[in-house]
């Protein structure tokens, strides 16, 4: 189960990868920002860490369920979705600090 992400073409407008781009729309400078700091932090986090964020930000499963197909605690898995959510905001502040 995957996030749907909205990536950016040349001529700056989003697709929704779901569909494979046949929603086509603006992507704001925010959207952007948030799609660069949701890769950075992707990369930073174990594979694991980030399945269970994004099953459990999707609103599909619960902790238990993803404990159980991930090899995790319920526990566990709340954890991840707060480290990486703790990464997200930090990235987020430190934009923040630097714009104008």
């Amino acid at each position: 189960m995957d996030v749907v992400y909205a990536a950016t073409s040349k001529s700056g407008l989003a697709f929704n990868e779901e569909n494979d781009g046949r929603d086509l729309y603006p992507q704001t400078d925010t959207e952007a920002e948030l799609q660069f700091i949701l890769e950075q932090v992707k990369t930073e986090v174990s594979p694991t860490t980030w399945n269970a964020f994004e099953m459990l930000i999707s609103g599909s499963w619960t902790s238990v369920e993803i404990g159980t197909e991930l090899g995790m605690s319920p526990d566990s898995v709340r954890m991840a979705k707060k480290r990486v959510l703790d990464k997200i905001q930090a990235y987020w502040n430190a934009a923040g600090e630097n714009q104008p």
